[in-house]
């Protein structure tokens, strides 16, 4: 399949329940290009996925991760016919530069996390939310 991304628009984040933050699960099937001011963390919960930025191309696993840069352009869909289940967490870079000023100026080299300290701790950090959204039960 030859995608593009002559079709790509920007995505406004809604930070509704924590300053600066938004992560939800989502059903992905396809999901055309598009960008945000954000700083992007996947991770696949079921199914398969593959990513593609202006660099790179990869395909992500249940418990695998992405890193996607605040305004970088990507492309994600379901490797099966079946919708991938992902976490899916979105961190405005304001979260982190009262503490590391630098962050508005980084660009993260890689999107396919493959590193074990961040792998462990990206991880927990998602397990805690996971736990948050799953313990909310509907009214």
């Amino acid at each position: 399949m030859k995608l593009t991304f002559q079709d790509r628009h920007y995505e406004t984040v809604e930070h509704s329940t924590i300053n600066h933050m938004s992560f939800y699960i989502m059903d992905i099937n396809f999901r055309s290009a598009h960008a945000h001011t954000d700083i992007e963390i996947l991770q696949i919960i079921k199914g398969s996925m593959h990513v593609i930025t202006k660099d790179s191309e990869f395909d992500l696993k249940p418990g695998e991760m992405a890193l996607l840069n605040a305004n970088e352009f990507h492309i994600c869909y379901s490797n099966d016919t079946a919708p991938c289940c992902t976490l899916v967490l979105q961190i405005n870079p304001a979260f982190c530069q009262s503490y590391f000023p630098q962050i508005s100026c980084m660009h993260f080299l890689t999107n396919n996390i493959s590193s074990f300290i961040a792998v462990c701790y990206l991880h927990g950090f998602s397990c805690q939310f996971q736990s948050a959204l799953y313990a909310r039960k509907p009214a």
